[in-house]
Protein backbone atom coordinates (compact mmCIF):
# COMPACT_ATOMS: atom_id res chain seq x y z
CA UNK A 1 0.00 0.00 0.00
CA UNK A 2 2.81 2.04 0.88
CA UNK A 3 4.47 1.46 -2.44
CA UNK A 4 1.17 2.03 -4.60
CA UNK A 5 -0.25 5.09 -2.36
CA UNK A 6 2.11 6.24 0.37
CA UNK A 7 3.74 9.70 0.14
CA UNK A 8 7.46 10.67 0.03
CA UNK A 9 7.74 10.76 3.72
CA UNK A 10 5.92 7.02 4.18
CA UNK A 11 8.28 5.59 1.52
CA UNK A 12 11.29 7.67 2.90
CA UNK A 13 10.39 5.64 6.46
CA UNK A 14 9.73 2.48 4.68
CA UNK A 15 13.60 2.69 3.65
CA UNK A 16 14.71 2.65 6.95
CA UNK A 17 13.28 -1.08 7.43
CA UNK A 18 15.37 -1.67 4.25
CA UNK A 19 17.95 -3.67 6.62
CA UNK A 20 15.40 -4.99 9.05
CA UNK A 21 13.41 -6.51 7.26
CA UNK A 22 13.54 -9.28 4.72
CA UNK A 23 14.13 -7.59 1.22
CA UNK A 24 11.77 -10.15 -0.22
CA UNK A 25 9.03 -8.38 1.68
CA UNK A 26 9.49 -4.76 0.50
CA UNK A 27 10.42 -5.47 -2.94
CA UNK A 28 7.18 -4.96 -4.46
CA UNK A 29 6.41 -1.83 -2.58
CA UNK A 30 9.80 -0.21 -3.62
CA UNK A 31 9.43 -1.47 -7.09
CA UNK A 32 5.72 0.51 -6.92
CA UNK A 33 7.52 3.78 -5.52
CA UNK A 34 10.52 3.69 -7.91
CA UNK A 35 7.54 3.66 -10.61
CA UNK A 36 5.73 6.05 -9.43
CA UNK A 37 5.62 10.10 -11.04
CA UNK A 38 4.02 12.16 -8.11
CA UNK A 39 7.77 10.35 -5.98
CA UNK A 40 10.83 12.63 -6.17
CA UNK A 41 13.39 11.64 -8.80
CA UNK A 42 16.08 12.05 -5.52
CA UNK A 43 13.71 9.90 -3.46
CA UNK A 44 13.66 7.31 -6.31
CA UNK A 45 17.76 7.73 -6.45
CA UNK A 46 17.94 7.06 -2.80
CA UNK A 47 15.98 3.39 -2.55
CA UNK A 48 17.93 2.86 -5.47
CA UNK A 49 20.91 3.21 -3.90
CA UNK A 50 20.12 1.87 -0.75
CA UNK A 51 19.00 -1.30 -1.99
CA UNK A 52 21.58 -1.65 -4.19
CA UNK A 53 23.78 -1.20 -1.09
CA UNK A 54 22.29 -4.48 -0.53
CA UNK A 55 23.85 -6.82 -2.71
CA UNK A 56 21.09 -9.66 -2.12
CA UNK A 57 19.66 -11.90 -4.45
CA UNK A 58 16.72 -10.40 -4.79
CA UNK A 59 18.52 -7.42 -5.27
CA UNK A 60 19.72 -8.78 -8.33
CA UNK A 61 16.35 -9.20 -9.70
CA UNK A 62 14.93 -5.52 -8.41
CA UNK A 63 17.54 -3.64 -10.23
CA UNK A 64 17.51 -4.62 -13.41
CA UNK A 65 13.73 -3.97 -13.31
CA UNK A 66 14.43 -0.58 -12.50
CA UNK A 67 16.90 -0.14 -15.05
CA UNK A 68 15.07 -1.23 -17.76
CA UNK A 69 11.18 0.36 -16.63
CA UNK A 70 9.88 2.74 -18.41
CA UNK A 71 10.06 6.67 -17.72
CA UNK A 72 8.60 6.81 -14.70
CA UNK A 73 11.47 5.84 -12.98
CA UNK A 74 13.42 8.89 -14.18
CA UNK A 75 17.22 8.38 -16.26
CA UNK A 76 19.10 8.71 -12.59
CA UNK A 77 17.36 5.71 -10.90
CA UNK A 78 17.63 3.99 -13.89
CA UNK A 79 21.14 4.49 -14.18
CA UNK A 80 21.95 3.73 -10.82
CA UNK A 81 20.08 0.66 -10.84
CA UNK A 82 22.26 -0.18 -13.65
CA UNK A 83 25.37 0.47 -12.27
CA UNK A 84 24.62 -1.10 -9.28
CA UNK A 85 23.45 -4.32 -11.18
CA UNK A 86 26.72 -4.38 -13.09
CA UNK A 87 28.75 -3.81 -9.66
CA UNK A 88 27.09 -6.87 -8.03
CA UNK A 89 27.52 -9.11 -10.92
CA UNK A 90 31.51 -8.00 -11.16
CA UNK A 91 32.16 -8.92 -7.58
CA UNK A 92 30.68 -11.97 -7.74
Amino acid sequence: LIGRAGTPEQVTRLLGFLRRAPFATMSDALTLAVRRRDIPAALKLQIVNQVGNLATGGVRAFLPAVADAPRECGVPARRAARAAADRISASE
